[in-house]
């Protein structure tokens, strides 16, 4: 049994963090159809070690959100990092939407350094094709390479002062949990477009 499946299988018999935050954030989790509560975007498959990581999006999605009826339709673990997805009922404000995605950028960059079992700082490792973060102790299979000063580099989506968005290569800063600014000169790369290839094609 994998480390996966036996998440799901602890998930079933007992109600843990993940229910607990459904119950405790329904304005951004709970939907009701024909008299029918359902949470389609339930977080059953991420690990104990992102629990920290998942309750800090799902608050500040909540207190960014707050007024407006805006639902997470998917939390999940994917390739070793979160995958995040959300719809709003009606047309939000721009700046509502920054912040969105803001903590969705965030919350999925710290997976990608962060142990999915404990929380510890982590790589990435492939596991007969299948990807996932894990530390020194819960790591199975081979160790993803990372070319020198590529380390914690994320594709992230800026908008810009008209409304319009443009995407960024931003180096993620674990300790204080938030994005810097970098120079391709300094990540010893040719171009942007390498370091673009790079952070959505990490394998």
């Amino acid at each position: 049994m994998t480390n996966r499946d036996e998440r799901l299988k602890q998930g079933a018999m007992r109600k843990d963090w993940r229910q607990e935050l459904v119950e405790l954030h329904p304005e951004v989790f709970v939907r009701t159809y024909r008299s029918v509560s359902f949470a389609p975007g339930h977080p059953f498959t991420c690990g104990d070690g992102w629990r920290e990581i998942v309750t800090r999006f799902v608050e500040r999605l909540s207190t960014a959100t707050s007024g407006y009826a805006v639902l997470i339709t998917q939390i999940r673990e994917a390739h070793g990092r979160l995958a995040i997805h959300w719809r709003a009922e009606a047309a939000v404000p721009t700046n509502i939407e920054r912040a969105i995605e803001e903590a969705i950028a965030l919350a999925q960059a710290r997976s990608a350094c962060s142990c999915i079992d404990c929380g510890a700082t982590a790589s990435l490792f492939s596991n007969g094709g299948r990807l996932h973060t894990a530390c020194p102790d819960h790591a199975q299979g081979v160790q993803v390479p990372v070319p020198p000063g590529m380390e914690n580099l994320h594709a992230v989506r800026k908008f810009v002062g008209d409304g319009s968005s443009i995407i960024e290569c931003r180096r993620y800063d674990r300790l204080y949990d938030r994005f810097v600014d970098i120079d391709p000169n300094s990540a010893g790369v040719r171009s942007w477009h390498e370091i673009l290839a790079h952070v959505s094609d990490p394998s």
